[in-house]
């Protein structure tokens, strides 16, 4: 679930939000944010919880 709080319209930056979820991904958009659907965890981070990944020579591929 995502929460965000607007303090002050007039200096408040955009909010995008990044996600590996197809779901949320769609809702955010609905909702009117901007998203980023990660293909991959950044580096140091533990692999997707999906059952749609794979370990591959290169690190972890999803689809």
């Amino acid at each position: 679930m995502l929460r965000a709080i607007d303090t002050d319209a007039a200096n408040v930056a955009p909010v995008r939000l990044f996600t590996y979820d197809s779901s949320q991904s769609t809702r955010a958009r609905n909702s009117g944010l901007r998203v980023e659907k990660l293909a991959l965890p950044a580096e140091g981070e533990s692999r997707p919880k999906s059952r749609y990944c794979r370990r591959v020579e290169a690190g972890w591929s999803c689809r």
